[in-house]
């Protein structure tokens, strides 16, 4: 994990390849067929997650307050309540733009097109980069670090391994939250996967990561909650 600025970047490069190259090692994936087309969007998005997050490392560190480390033990225990807050305000944005993206005149647009996001409605860790770019842009690369710049431009000090574990972490939850595997069922094969292969695959459901504010919602499709419904 990096200590200093100057590592983040090429440790955060390093892990986004390393994510998409495990996809290739697991087993019973599912393969979608890319034309050459889908490829260079997809290579469009993996070269703009890289630029965001070079340019996001220099402007966070511009700020004064990304503060390098000498030692993990140098990490203040109060930066815990920080992931916690990241991941709050990713969910929260995450969920709001997805679900206004897909409302009537944001879906289709030239301009944001979620639509082409769905083209898969079975998905892989190559396709959670097939998007249109500013799609891509808006409700995952700045869903996720609003709130980290926000909060280091008002003179909050953040760690540099706090903020490089929360970013690790978001990217391989986007990538792995596409991962699907082929499964048989009844002597037939069929895609398998979690609520986010469900997203795309019934269109208006599963807008968040993580369930909750789908089920909150009343928009949430799976098993994750049954427990809580048989409580009620």
């Amino acid at each position: 994990m990096p200590k200093t600025a100057e590592e983040m970047w090429p440790f955060m490069t390093i892990g986004i390849g390393f994510c998409l190259l495990l996809h290739h090692f697991m087993p019973n994936k599912f393969k979608a067929t890319l034309t050459m087309n889908d490829r260079l969007v997809i290579w469009t998005n993996l070269f703009m997650t890289a630029a965001y997050a070079k340019v996001y490392i220099h402007y966070a560190s511009l700020t004064g307050h990304l503060v390098p480390v000498n030692s993990y033990t140098d990490i203040p225990p109060h930066e815990v309540l920080y992931v916690l807050l990241f991941i709050l305000s990713d969910e929260v944005i995450f969920f709001l733009v997805h679900k206004w993206a897909h409302t009537k005149s944001v879906y289709g647009s030239w301009w944001y097109g979620h639509k082409m996001h769905h083209k898969f409605l079975n998905t892989s860790a190559w396709t959670s980069f097939y998007a249109n770019p500013v799609d891509h842009f808006l409700s995952v690369l700045t869903a996720a670090l609003l709130l980290p710049m926000l909060m280091m431009k008002n003179g909050i000090d953040i760690s540099v391994p706090t903020l490089t574990a929360f970013m690790f972490g978001a990217v391989t939850t986007f990538v792995g939250s596409h991962h699907c595997v082929v499964k048989e069922e009844k002597g037939k094969k069929k895609a398998g996967g979690g609520d986010h292969l469900v997203h795309h695959q019934k269109f208006t459901v599963n807008y968040g990561n993580f369930g909750y504010f789908d089920f909150w919602y009343g928009s949430y499709v799976g098993k994750k909650f049954d427990s809580w419904k048989k409580g009620k």
